[in-house]
């Protein structure tokens, strides 16, 4: 015969109490009663907590005491008035409290509201602010540059300038020593095969050197000048 053993301690003496020993049965049994009576303990705790955590609760206790001790210490009928005239009053008074409680958190209420209005508008300008002072710099950066450019056009047209001031010089220098030239090479010889000049749109025969030939400037001798109906230029009197 199979003989059977405690499924705790696994002894297999006097093992009849639901498959456990007497000692190991009574000892689990404790542990219930103790588990049982720790939850009911804990539970009564809570209860009172939270029925001493109740503002209504401690003044009706308070009214109570008040009351008990009023009765029991032989007051009179005119100190039982006096006292549920003194617990109409502290109703009252705890009804203004709640009111002004709720009050109090309304307005706390619209102050985070304000708060939170005036935390995202301070953000916003804050974000107009560095997205000004960004446009500030790039307006610097492109006057920098444009200085800098201006600077150097002026100095370009500067250098410009005096290059043809002085290409100018050496032009009317050449124009004059040709002028110079051509004048003795006329002088000596025939006049009706001197050397003249006209422009595409004039009626008058210019010198070489003549200023009226800046334009354009047509080599023809004199005699084929006059053949062709132009006439001598007052300036330059060819």
């Amino acid at each position: 015969m199979e003989r059977k053993v405690c499924k705790n301690c696994g002894t297999n003496e006097n093992v009849d109490f639901d498959g456990m020993c007497k000692k190991c049965y009574d000892n689990s049994i404790q542990a219930i009663e103790k588990s049982e009576t720790e939850d009911e303990r804990l539970e009564d705790n809570e209860g009172k907590k939270a029925f001493f955590k109740s503002k209504k609760n401690i003044a009706i206790i308070v009214l109570a005491i008040l009351l008990l001790f009023s009765i029991f210490g032989g007051s009179s009928a005119s100190k039982e008035k006096d006292l549920n005239s003194q617990i109409a009053n502290l109703s009252s008074s705890l009804s203004e409290k709640e009111e002004q409680i709720t009050n109090l958190q309304n307005t706390n209420k619209q102050l985070k509201e304000e708060k939170q209005t005036l935390e995202a508008e301070k953000k916003k300008l804050e974000d107009e602010k560095n997205s000004l002072e960004e446009d500030k710099k790039n307006l610097n950066t492109k006057i920098e540059e444009l200085q800098k450019t201006s600077s150097i056009n002026n100095n370009s047209q500067s250098q410009n300038s005096s290059i043809n001031t002085s290409n100018k010089a050496t032009t009317q220098a050449t124009t004059q020593a040709t002028s110079q030239t051509t004048t003795k090479t006329t002088s000596t010889s025939n006049t009706d095969s001197a050397v003249v000049y006209v422009t595409k749109t004039g009626e008058k025969y210019h010198r070489a050197g003549c200023s009226y030939l800046k334009s354009s400037k047509i080599e023809m001798s004199l005699s084929d000048a006059k053949n062709k109906g132009y006439t001598a230029c007052s300036k330059c009197n060819p």
